[in-house]
């Protein structure tokens, strides 16, 4: 009995060691910071919006283009921290002289804030601070869209879902609104369509990638398994001694 022991033990010692050793290189990786790619058109509707996928780390960048004056691409990402959250087309990635429009919807399409150019006034590129009061307030998964500018998100009555301002401004939501969720885009672009990079912070995945929660169940698996047959042994060992 004494040697059927330690021949379990030596098993479940091996078996979580390898499950470590995998766990421990998945999200290790993971914890380093991921690029995206727009895959095909990204779309321009909460149900075609392109949900990014990977392994739980955080994003860098995105990478995409517009195709026309009358484009939009919006992304499902999430937020695990609010007040670090940043958004920005404002690099070298982003094609010169591209005009683009920076927002921030929640899952539902309600507006949370955007921007034509950056604050600064020196760019056509897009800021989304963070640390602003008309940023996101609570952890979760969000839409992140980007057009050209003059091409704005509304709703199905064609309202702007965006207050009125500045190009420089940061616009939080547009009073009045019904219903208060994106129903659509007006407007056109005003310049020439081109290809872009919006660099995050704070922003991760919206979804697992499918094999690190493959992994992960497999080491649930493993431990529950390691569980039983303690528990079966030490009933057999229990039966045997009465």
């Amino acid at each position: 009995m004494l040697k059927r022991t330690r021949s379990l033990k030596s098993t479940a010692q091996r078996t979580l060691g390898t499950l470590a050793v995998a766990l421990s290189a998945t999200f290790g990786l993971s914890a380093q910071a991921a690029l995206v790619s727009e895959l095909g058109d990204a779309g321009q509707t909460q149900g075609t919006a392109q949900v990014t996928t990977g392994n739980g780390g955080s994003i860098s960048s995105i990478f995409g283009s517009i195709a026309s004056t009358t484009d939009a691409d919006l992304f499902v990402i999430y937020i695990a921290n609010p007040a670090q959250f940043r958004a920005t087309t404002d690099n070298a990635g982003t094609d010169a002289g591209l005009d683009t429009e920076l927002f921030l919807l929640t899952l539902a399409g309600a507006p949370v804030y955007l921007n034509d150019d950056d604050p600064s006034g020196t760019t056509l590129g897009s800021t989304l601070p963070n640390g602003d009061a008309l940023g996101p307030q609570s952890a979760g998964l969000y839409i992140l869209g980007i057009s050209m500018s003059g091409y704005d998100p509304v709703n199905s009555n064609n309202q702007l879902l965006f207050a009125n301002g500045l190009p420089t401004d940061l616009r939080g939501p547009a009073g009045g609104l019904q219903p208060s969720v994106l129903g659509g885009f007006d407007g056109g672009g005003f310049f020439d369509p081109g290809n872009y990079e919006i660099q995050l912070r704070g922003a991760s995945f919206a979804v697992p990638e499918p094999g690190s929660a493959a992994l992960v169940l497999l080491a649930g698996g493993a431990l529950f398994g390691v569980s039983r047959r303690r528990t079966t042994q030490a009933k057999e060992s229990n039966t045997a001694s009465a």
